[in-house]
């Protein structure tokens, strides 16, 4: 499980993971981009590491080439509450963060 790895392991699994997942790549995730799809993938991301780490907002934001805790805190906002309402995306999440742990 991931409980037990370090942190640019799970990083590395979460990155992997989100791209594959939803069709963004790696490198596009952690550039500067803002195209919306790349956005996204990058907000789910974040919200990932949050949910399955102990990371504070401005840890997250630093494996994210030093993003600022306010985007990371405005970037999990963001896909909670698309999760509210978008069962499909909190399917996927799930299953995103299903595949982090057990590999």
């Amino acid at each position: 499980t991931s409980e037990n790895e370090p942190i640019p392991v799970v990083f590395d699994k979460v990155l992997k993971e989100v791209s594959h997942e939803f069709g963004v790549s790696e490198e596009d995730i952690l550039s500067k981009k803002r195209i919306e799809n790349v956005t996204f993938a990058r907000q789910i991301a974040m919200y990932i590491m949050r949910e399955i780490t102990d990371l504070s907002l401005p840890e997250i934001g630093q494996n994210f080439n030093g993003r600022d805790h306010s985007t990371v805190h405005h970037s999990i906002r963001k896909i909670e509450a698309k999760i509210k309402t978008n069962n499909t995306l909190k399917n996927r999440i799930d299953s995103v963060i299903k595949n982090v742990q057990e590999r």
